[in-house]
C-alpha cells in the first residue's frame, strides 16, 4: 500500500507538540531539540518546509532576522486543538516566547502548557492569576515548582517590583504559601545580555528577602529581542 504523502510521521507530531507548547518554533530550536546528530539546519529545514507545505505550520518573517513557525488550522486540529489561523506575534509577545522556547530546550525542562497546569495545581490557580510560564523540577523525589519571567527592556527596578507582585499574589494561595515557605517554589528571570543580568541580580540583592529563590538566566540566542541597552 502506498503510503499517503500527508501523514505525520512520529516526529512530526512530536514537532507540531512542540510548537503547540511554545506557540512557536524556529529552525535552531527544532535543530537542538530534535536533531541533536546532524551539524547544520539543512535536515530540519527539509522537515519544516515540508510541514509548511502541507500546511501543518504556517512560517513568519520577522524583518529578515527570524524565521519562525506556528501551527496552522490543520496542524490544530491534527492535535485535536481547535483549528485557528495563527497571529503574527508583536514586538512584545515576540522575545518573551522565544526566550522562554530557549530556555526550556537548554535546560531540558517542558513548559506546562496552561491547560496542563490548570489540570495539575486546581489549588494553585485562579482566574486573575496566569497560569503560563511555569515548569516543574523533582529533586530527590521533591517537587519544584519554577515560574519563568521574560524581562523586556525594562529598568531593573520595574524587573524587581514585577517579580516582587508575582510572589505576594502566590502566596496568597495556601497551596503555593506551603511551597513558598518549604522552599521550593522559584522565579526565574530571563534576560538578553550578561550586562543587564548583572544589573537586575544586584537589584534584586538589594531589594528582595524571603524564601523565594530568584536567579537570573542570559538567553544569548535573543539578546537582540529581548533587552535594548
Amino acid at each position: 500500500m502506498a503510503k499517503n504523502p500527508h501523514s505525520l510521521l512520529p516526529r512530526d507530531r512530536a514537532i507540531l507538540e512542540f510548537v503547540a507548547r511554545y506557540r512557536l518554533a524556529t529552525d535552531a530550536l527544532l535543530h537542538r531539540q530534535f536533531f541533536p546528530e546532524v551539524q547544520d539546519h539543512g535536515p530540519v529545514r527539509k522537515v519544516t518546509s515540508r510541514l509548511v507545505l502541507q500546511n501543518y505550520l504556517r512560517e513568519f518573517q520577522v524583518a529578515g532576522r527570524l524565521s519562525y513557525y506556528a501551527l496552522a488550522p490543520r496542524g490544530c486540529r491534527a492535535l485535536g486543538l481547535p483549528g485557528r489561523e495563527p497571529r503574527p506575534f508583536t514586538e512584545q509577545s515576540l522575545p518573551a516566547a522565544l526566550a522562554i522556547a530557549y530556555f526550556c530546550v537548554a535546560n531540558r525542562v517542558k513548559l506546562f502548557t496552561a491547560a496542563e497546569f490548570r489540570e495539575r495545581f486546581p489549588e494553585m490557580c485562579r482566574p486573575s492569576l496566569k497560569a503560563a510560564g511555569y515548569y516543574v523540577e523533582e529533586v530527590e523525589g521533591r517537587m519544584f515548582l519554577r515560574l519563568l519571567l521574560v524581562d523586556r527592556a525594562a529598568q531593573a527596578e520595574h524587573v524587581v517590583r514585577k517579580v516582587l507582585s508575582k510572589i505576594a499574589q502566590r502566596y496568597k494561595l495556601k497551596k503555593f504559601a506551603s511551597l513558598i515557605q518549604n522552599r521550593r517554589f522559584a522565579v526565574i528571570v530571563l534576560t538578553g545580555f550578561a550586562a543587564k543580568q548583572r544589573e537586575l541580580e544586584a537589584a534584586l540583592r538589594a531589594k528582595h528577602k524571603g524564601p523565594v529563590a530568584v536567579r537570573v538566566e542570559v538567553v544569548p540566542e535573543v539578546g537582540a529581542f529581548l533587552t535594548r541597552r
